[in-house]
């Protein structure tokens, strides 16, 4: 194997086998998608290895490939926050950040956080990851630079602080039956009537689950869904009541309070504990809890 590889090789390919894709990879570091194949080329000559091999549509490591990955990242990301630390600019810096939260709570985040990233960080990006099984491994690789959560789901080598507490509403047809009291909310008993849409996993619908059975009530379950995206199409065409964050607006349903015994569920902010020091991560936390204040501080330095 040749050592001879300089440190711009090194990012081509931290950003490859993060990707795995040579296109993507391309994007991120703001190259020609020939520049990176090319250098792609004289990492598989220098390293005696395919690095990532085609499987269908997609692309895979090598066991080498895996093993890199890894290896890779932690050079880098020590370049980037011991040897250069200083580097970061957010009113320059091309980066694109990278966050995974839940489905029901991208359109309360993704919006705000773009006019922040306008005005602030004109040159950068965003791109959302839903939250899944995945999420800690990347957040730990480095492919993800933080993650909205319900306390406790995510668990590993992380850091966490308290972001934004989460009001819901439940939704129904425009002429389902199910009222709403005088003070605009609608009752345990009444809610218990209706079959509800649900998603596994989901803070709201362990909340609305726990209200019900202490008081004595039974909750039917008329379909479980494996995206929050889903609940407003899905109840715009049913009997069934779903719930979403309050604030948004669907077409074709109506919005109800719920009771006080449904609880606002709180969401977490979390980040790889490795990259504590890293300013360009340290500044997007930040960002997350300026566009929602009700967040406690991110110690990430």
């Amino acid at each position: 194997m040749d050592t001879d590889l300089d440190l711009n090789l090194l990012r081509v390919l931290d950003a490859v086998l993060a990707e795995r894709s040579v296109t993507r990879a391309a994007e991120r570091l703001h190259l020609s998608q020939p520049a990176v194949s090319h250098a792609l080329s004289r990492l598989r000559t220098a390293l005696g290895d395919p690095i990532l091999v085609r499987d269908g549509a997609a692309m895979r490591p090598t066991p080498e490939g895996e093993r890199l990955a890894v290896e890779v990242h932690e050079v880098m990301h020590r370049v980037r926050t011991r040897i250069a630390p200083g580097a970061f600019d957010p009113a320059t810096t091309p980066r694109r950040f990278t966050l995974a939260l839940p489905d029901a709570l991208a359109p309360l985040l993704c919006a705000p956080l773009l006019r922040h990233l306008a005005e602030h960080a004109p040159m950068a990006s965003l791109e959302l990851h839903r939250l899944d099984d995945d999420t800690v491994a990347a957040l730990t690789a480095g492919t993800l630079d933080a993650a909205v959560s319900v306390p406790g789901r995510l668990v590993g080598d992380l850091c966490s602080a308290p972001l934004l507490p989460i009001s819901w509403q439940a939704i129904v047809t425009l002429d389902h039956p199910l009222e709403a009291g005088e003070d605009g909310a609608v009752g345990l008993a009444e809610l218990a009537r209706w079959p509800h849409a649900t998603v596994a996993g989901t803070g709201i619908d362990t909340a609305v689950g726990v209200a019900l059975t202490n008081h004595g009530l039974t909750r039917t379950i008329g379909v479980a869904l494996t995206t929050a995206a889903l609940v407003p199409a899905v109840v715009a065409e049913t009997q069934l009541v779903g719930f979403v964050p309050s604030g948004t607006v669907h077409p074709g349903v109506r919005a109800l309070g719920l009771p006080d015994a449904v609880t606002p569920v709180g969401h977490d902010l979390h980040w790889a504990a490795s990259a504590t020091g890293d300013r360009a991560i340290g500044w997007f936390l930040t960002a997350l809890r300026t566009v929602h204040p009700g967040g406690s501080p991110a110690p990430t330095s």
